[in-house]
């Protein structure tokens, strides 16, 4: 007889690390590119089958549901998009609203225990690849988007994330507080693995540098002392890490200043780049000393973006508040875009946050249900530990650096990750003093 257990979590690995490894694969072996997007078709049906099999508590059923009403909504009542379209453009989801509910049946019951301990292993196989990868990465094409780890190129900010939470997660497993310089001593080679964040060229990882050295300190007014005289050395160790990173990048150091920032955020002149943007859509290319395969030459900045949408969806049927429907950023490989996407394509292509990415295909609705979902499931119970606390705040800091950076939570092996830090640090003892193992790690919803 088949052990229902075995099969899912054998199921879960196999989903598991064909999303974190498909992209290195298909980068470096060229041939197997044209196999990349049937095979990750395939893998996105047995994630709904595995995450429909797992969907047991009513919260879970209740997030599901309410987000394909509101899909529905948008997409068929309001602006009309085809059946093929709104499947597609739920793919972008799946992450969401299924490796929550395999998480939930992993991490609940009898053996939440057995599978922490042994999923904890897959973790620092993981950590380990990234280094491997990214340090291969770098060798080969430089600092830059291809630094994907085993996630491949344009991977770079969502292996960056992770690193630094599965470092920290591993680290706060039996972290002491009360002396920190051991605790360091002993996580040394876990801490050390941060290092390939500094050779993708991600500026993300400087804001999580930081979050992740003041998060395993206690707040203490004599840590607080030690820390007014360390200033100095703490400010020679960041100019230190700055100087590698721009060594190691080979970028100038305006990188650091606030008009570099601004640029890179919200750009300048953006009425210029619009109107560029649009020229180039519309096929004027004689007229620019741009090649029309660049697409990506006129990315517009993320922030603009998001300024941007507002006006973009006022001329559509859901407005602000329901967006264009879902599938607007799918099609153009297997299937055909949305003629919305068409129109807007140099407003949708290149980088996009998570925030400009929900409202243009369910609007400000879909904003508010993504923001429920994390509160419900992040921030329910309330037996928060120190370690609990710090791994939500940390979790909380990337989740909102990455409304406005990138769209990491559209892919679902960031989420099955992301998601499994978040939930499994409720079974790390507290303080360092080991507990008796609890049957469950994800309390009933």
């Amino acid at each position: 007889m088949i052990d229902k257990y075995k099969l899912y979590y054998r199921t879960f690995l196999v989903l598991f690390w064909t999303g974190m490894c498909i992209g290195f694969i298909c980068d470096e072996i060229p041939p197997l590119a044209a196999i990349r997007n049937p095979l990750l078709i395939v893998v996105d049906l047995i994630l709904a089958i595995l995450g429909f099999l797992t969907m047991r508590t009513r919260s879970d059923k209740v997030i599901f549901w309410s987000f394909m009403a509101i899909g529905a909504v948008s997409s068929f009542l309001v602006n009309h998009v085809s059946a093929l379209t709104f499947f597609n453009g739920t793919r972008d989801f799946f992450g969401l609203l299924f490796c929550i509910p395999i998480l939930h049946f992993f991490l609940s019951g009898d053996r939440a225990g057995e599978f922490r301990d042994k999923f904890d292993k897959q973790v620092r196989i993981w950590l380990i690849l990234q280094a491997v990868c990214i340090t291969f990465q770098f060798l080969k094409y430089g600092a830059n988007d291809h630094g994907g780890g085993t996630m491949g190129f344009g991977g770079s900010g969502m292996t960056s994330i992770l690193i630094y939470l599965s470092s920290f997660y591993l680290i706060m497993k039996d972290w002491d507080f009360d002396d920190v310089w051991g605790s360091v001593r002993r996580h040394k080679w876990t801490i050390i693995l941060l290092y390939p964040t500094f050779l993708n060229e991600t500026k993300i990882s400087f804001i999580l540098l930081a979050a992740y050295c003041v998060l395993i300190f206690k707040p203490t007014k004599a840590m607080l002392i030690k820390m007014i005289y360390a200033l100095p050395v703490a400010i020679a160790a960041m100019w230190g890490v700055g100087y590698l990173y721009l060594k190691a990048t080979n970028q100038s150091d305006d990188v650091f200043t606030y008009e570099f920032f601004e640029e890179y955020l919200v750009g300048s002149d953006v009425d210029y780049w619009v109107d560029l943007a649009l020229k180039m859509q519309d096929g004027y290319f004689d007229q620019w000393m741009l090649d029309p395969e660049d697409y990506w030459a006129v990315d517009i900045q993320r922030m603009t973006k998001i300024a941007l949408a507002p006006d973009i969806l006022k001329k559509e049927n859901g407005g602000i508040w329901l967006g264009a429907g879902l599938g607007q950023f799918k099609g153009g490989t297997m299937t055909e875009a949305t003629k919305f996407a068409r129109q807007n394509n140099w407003l949708l292509q290149g980088s996009k946050p998570w925030i400009f990415f929900v409202i243009i295909q369910i609007g400000l609705i879909g904003i508010i249900w993504f923001f429920c979902m994390i509160i419900r499931n992040l921030f329910g119970p309330k037996d928060y530990t120190p370690e609990i606390k710090r791994m939500l705040i940390f979790a909380s800091t990337a989740l909102l650096l990455i409304q406005f950076y990138d769209t990491s939570l559209r892919y679902y092996q960031f989420c099955f990750l992301f998601f499994y830090l978040c939930f499994a640090v409720r079974g790390i003892p507290a303080d360092g003093k080991k507990k008796k193992e609890s049957k469950t790690l994800i309390p009933a919803h």
